[in-house]
């Protein structure tokens, strides 16, 4: 799952993207509006007779000419200045947003392969000499109870749906059932929500024993 921090840092990421955006379109508009003032102020200028005198209002507005080219100027610099800032700011948003879908994609592999080895571990819990050797601590294994066995054999169905099971008998376990009197699609849904409330630790004991311990014999 992605944490609340990776999530904040997307959205801050985006909203710096979004607002340099913001201000490069600002800045084109501004500019598009400075060289449509100064073209007037040319056609003023080229049209204008000698002889003939100019209007106190054109008057004025000559006498900004240069204050206009000195704003266009500017802003055309600014711009591109802010353009290659919101440039950066994409390739850096990228830059994360890959690091992100890597770092994703490693969490679910790490996911999978606990539960495949979880799979595995409960599956071969099922053979009577293994059980035998952990009941009686010998061959290696740890000393487990019944009591831990019957937990672990309630685990491996929580997590492992079985056509064998489909409407057959026996309750849910503590913590999200194990298939009985269930049809194998709802085992797969429950299936699925097990083992992801497992792998989030938000499933916390099975037949009263904690996952935490369960995870420990394992």
């Amino acid at each position: 799952m992605p944490s609340a921090s990776t999530e904040v840092d997307k959205q801050s990421s985006r909203h710096v993207t979004d607002y340099f955006q913001q201000i490069v379109s600002m800045m084109e508009r501004k500019i598009r509006f400075l060289e449509k003032k100064k073209g007037k102020l040319d056609t003023v200028k080229e049209n204008r007779p000698e002889e003939k005198e100019l209007s106190d209002q054109q008057q004025a507005s000559l006498a900004k000419y240069e204050e206009v080219v000195h704003h266009l100027d500017i802003s055309k610099e600014l711009l591109k200045q802010f353009r290659q800032i919101s440039q950066d700011a994409i390739t850096a948003n990228k830059k994360q947003m890959r690091k992100y879908q890597t770092d994703q994609h490693e969490q679910e592999l790490r996911r999978l392969q606990e539960l495949l080895l979880t799979q595995d571990i409960l599956s071969g819990m099922g053979d009577d000499r293994t059980r035998e050797d952990f009941l009686n601590g010998r061959n290696g294994a740890i000393t487990l109870t019944q009591e831990n066995l019957d937990a672990l054999d309630a685990l491996y169905k929580m997590i492992t749906p079985s056509r064998e099971l489909e409407h057959g008998g026996g309750g849910k376990e503590e913590g999200g059932g194990g298939g009985g009197g269930m049809t194998y699609d709802e085992q797969l849904v429950s299936a699925s929500e097990n083992i992801s409330g497992l792998l989030d630790g938000k499933i916390k004991r099975v037949f009263g024993i904690s996952c935490i311990h369960l995870y420990i014999v394992q």
